[in-house]
């Protein structure tokens, strides 16, 4: 019965020792952690091509509206340069102010507006249609082609 005993703690001892053992060995523990690293890093560097793909996108929406820009800084660079010449403040005093050069005189178109009055023979005419009598479209050719009356038959 001693020896049962024994053999009975043994037993535990070696079940107690294997359940304190760790069931992954250091190297494979290493390898773990460099798979998750590689894991983080891909992970990582598809947010970023995702964010650089949106920049690249949002960087030529920018490029057009610089070059749209630049176009209208160049023509209000033109605008101020006419401004600012002595052209301009002419054409200005001219046709704004009505003023005019010494030894030049204003024309003043003189406009008369007369609004047309509508005849009662004339409205009574043009509502109702005049006959036209029956018509073969050679006839209808032969005035677009000639101004030649119809030939006889």
């Amino acid at each position: 019965m001693f020896i049962s005993l024994l053999t009975a703690k043994k037993e535990i001892m070696r079940n107690s020792s294997s359940a304190r053992k760790l069931p992954l060995t250091l190297p494979q523990i290493f390898l773990i952690i460099i798979a998750l690293v590689i894991l983080f890093v891909i992970i990582g560097l598809n947010r970023y091509s995702g964010t650089h793909e949106a920049v690249v996108a949002s960087r030529a929406t920018f490029q057009a509206e610089v070059d749209v820009a630049g176009t209208r800084q160049v023509e209000l660079q033109a605008t101020l340069t006419y401004v600012e010449s002595q052209m301009y403040v002419e054409r200005y005093f001219r046709e704004e102010e009505g003023m005019v050069l010494q030894g030049e005189r204003r024309l003043a178109p003189n406009v008369v507006v007369v609004t047309p009055t509508p005849s009662v023979a004339n409205s009574a005419e043009s509502a109702a249609p005049v006959p036209v009598g029956p018509a073969y479209p050679w006839q209808m050719w032969w005035r677009l082609v000639t101004d030649a009356p119809f030939p006889n038959r």
